[in-house]
């Protein structure tokens, strides 16, 4: 590492791995962002103090990161999409291909993208499972305690709750009557504003709310990929009814190919279809279902070749 690049490995350290999520990501994007990061890093030890000149080859990196030749083509390809990577010409025939990193739009596109509402109500949605309660003690229960939400501060308190009463016992000490108060054994004294304040400020979200904060995520995630795909569907397929169950098996393939992949899976198609799709009046989803394989395979190839084209 030169001292020159020590400025742009500055710059990219503060992006966390989230950063670098795509909407094809699947199941497995936490683990997909780590690798793209990991790259980013090693690219950023080969740049210039803006970015530039990167000139090392993909099986440089390869090693570094012990990952295929094939793994890091898709990577770069990935950080391309992201705006971080911009390629360049060959630096000579048969050479490397010079790189560089735009740090700048890739934080652009990042603040686009928290700026959108599917952004925000995704991150909404894994806040709210972390829900502040107070903890008080009910006289009936004595030794119970329930979960109640802490008034707001401009809110007054209700004043017409009834005062516990004490239980009371008679018995004789040499004859005489007397009485006498049982207090409750097992009431846990009510704690005060600012130490329930206090107490839920150093709580960490457990399982149960991380679980619910991702699987929020997830669906939103899905949601808006399904969106995606739908603003994208040729004319053809628009208003075509979904039968029971076709649904998931779209919503399947989106999560696996992405929106972009099986939009253009959909036109090859729709092209290469011998029966016009359009002469076609019932069960249109039914029938991409059936024979949308191939073309799929066949967008994939192509995706693979032009990554190999673009990284020699």
């Amino acid at each position: 590492m030169t001292n020159s690049s020590v400025k742009c490995v500055r710059d990219l350290r503060d992006f966390p791995p989230s950063s670098y999520r795509l909407p094809t990501d699947g199941r497995q994007w936490k683990h997909l962002c780590q690798q793209r990061q990991r790259l980013a890093w090693q690219l950023a030890t080969y740049a210039n103090g803006d970015g530039s000149s990167i000139t090392a080859g993909v099986e440089t990196w390869a090693k570094a990161m012990g990952l295929s030749r094939r793994a890091v083509t898709y990577l770069l390809d990935d950080l391309c999409e992201l705006q971080l990577l911009q390629n360049g010409k060959l630096t000579r025939f048969n050479g490397t291909r010079e790189r560089a990193l735009d740090i700048e739009a890739f934080a652009a596109r990042i603040a686009d993208a928290q700026s959108t509402p599917d952004a925000q109500s995704s991150i909404a949605d894994a806040q709210s499972t972390r829900t502040c309660c107070a903890i008080y003690a009910t006289p009936d229960a004595q030794s119970s305690a329930v979960l109640a939400p802490i008034p707001p501060e401009d809110c007054a308190l209700p004043t017409d709750r009834p005062t516990p009463s004490i239980p009371i016992q008679t018995g004789t000490d040499g004859g005489k009557e007397v009485l006498s108060q049982k207090p409750f054994a097992t009431q846990k004294a009510q704690p005060t504003d600012s130490e329930s304040e206090s107490a839920m400020g150093d709580e960490e979200p457990t399982e149960e709310e991380q679980a619910a904060a991702e699987a929020a995520a997830e669906k939103s995630f899905a949601e808006f990929q399904w969106q995606q795909l739908m603003a994208g569907i040729p004319d053809v397929l628009q208003g075509a009814l979904m039968l029971h169950g076709q649904r998931a098996e779209i919503e399947k393939l989106v999560a696996k190919h992405g929106p972009d992949r099986l939009l253009a899976s959909i036109a090859r198609w729709i092209d290469y279809r011998e029966l016009p799709i359009e002469g076609r009046k019932t069960n249109k989803w039914g029938a991409l279902l059936e024979e949308i394989a191939p073309h799929i395979a066949q967008v994939r190839k192509d995706d693979r070749q032009k990554r190999r084209r673009q990284n020699r």
